[in-house]
């Protein structure tokens, strides 16, 4: 399950860097032909729906397991709740982009969806991560 854990944080911080870069340098390339930014995006969106489905799930199993054992649940709370919303209006915008009902506003809607949703995966991905390598440290010193 560790090796798991880490897995889903590498693809967590591997995708937020990509939408991330991809958020930033946007503006930069609009312009050359054969590019548009929503193919560009229309492709990211599927792996930040995995992304999101991932987030959601191992935080939600986290915040279980820590409201079990007593554990400081701040961190997993704000990151799960963070991430259900941000989920929430990402697979909203998502489905009605997909079915062609988008409109100017969603246009900004989706900016802000990006906005949260890059560092939502960046703490999310660092803390699978980080938990993960530490996880391996005390077993080995243990050892």
């Amino acid at each position: 399950m560790e090796q798991l854990s880490k897995v889903a944080g590498i693809y967590l911080l591997i995708v937020a860097l990509l939408a991330g870069l991809q958020f930033i340098f946007q503006p930069t390339y609009t312009q050359i032909a054969g590019f548009s930014d929503g193919q560009i995006w229309g492709f990211l969106d599927w792996f930040l729906a995995v992304g999101v489905i991932i987030s959601v799930f191992v935080l939600g199993r986290s915040f279980l397991q820590d409201s079990t054992s007593g554990s400081n649940l701040t961190i997993t709370s704000v990151l799960l709740f963070v991430s259900v919303g941000v989920g929430l209006a990402f697979f909203h915008n998502w489905a009605a982009t997909l079915a062609g009902t988008g409109d100017a506003a969603n246009e900004s809607f989706w900016k802000f969806i990006d906005a949260i949703i890059v560092p939502a995966f960046l703490a999310t991905g660092w803390c699978l991560w980080s938990t993960t390598k530490n996880d391996d440290a005390e077993e080995e010193e243990s050892e």
